[in-house]
């Protein structure tokens, strides 16, 4: 049987926020100010960055597209299960936390501004230097767990063996970068904020290929 009409509404909404989610990927041809394409994300976005408005705008959108994808899935189709309701659950919260990450920008670069660093350093930042932090692990745990779930409710929910295959992937990919972004954070080097912006953008290119998944198994499941 077809998937219901909800199912192709989400799988769009999680193909178009798979692509808003890699709007970094336009600092790789752009001029992104000091904190250039090799460094940490999060540093790209910071308030007082020439692309800060339109990464920030993107991320916002990204949650809000995510976010009216999950309420079309949950409110036009049925979520079996505990397991089921977990995998949405955090894809929700992945959404409330990339809207965090927006709002929560931090207030300069300190990987490429000394000045920046001295005062975070200092502790005479902003406190949303901290809390963009705490939103963004919350982002990455919210991928890893819906990721994990929706694996586990796949054969009860006619998803394709492609489409797990896929996920399955996409699950080894986001687990090793994510382990590689941790330990980057944690040299003490002075090059940390190449290493770290690396594993990092390898990491968000994994979980735009975890909405991808998302997207495809709604795209592709069979109602039951």
């Amino acid at each position: 049987m077809r998937p219901p009409r909800s199912s192709h509404i989400a799988a769009a909404a999680f193909f178009v926020g798979a692509v808003l989610y890699g709007s970094w990927i336009i600092t790789m041809f752009v001029d992104s100010g000091p904190a250039q394409a090799s460094d940490y994300v999060s540093e790209l976005i910071a308030v007082d960055q020439p692309l800060s408005g339109i990464l920030r705008a993107a991320d916002f959108a990204t949650a809000a597209v995510i976010g009216f994808g999950v309420i079309v899935r949950v409110v036009g189709g049925r979520v079996r299960g505990g397991m089921a309701a977990l995998a949405w659950a955090a894809l929700a919260m992945f959404a409330v936390a990339t809207a965090l990450d927006s709002a929560w920008a931090m207030s300069c670069a300190p990987h490429v501004d000394p000045a920046c660093a001295a005062r975070e350093a200092a502790g005479a930042v902003p406190l949303s230097h901290q809390l963009h932090t705490v939103s963004s692990v919350i982002a990455v745990a919210a991928a890893l767990i819906s990721l994990i779930a929706f694996l586990r409710v796949d054969s009860a929910e006619h998803i394709g063996r492609w489409v797990r295959r896929f996920g399955l992937w996409v699950l080894a990919g986001l687990a090793l970068t994510t382990v590689s972004t941790v330990v980057s954070v944690f040299l003490a080097s002075s090059d940390r904020g190449g290493a770290l912006g690396m594993a990092q953008r390898l990491q968000l290119l994994c979980m735009s290929g975890w909405l991808v998944y998302v997207g495809l198994r709604e795209a592709t499941r069979r109602s039951c």
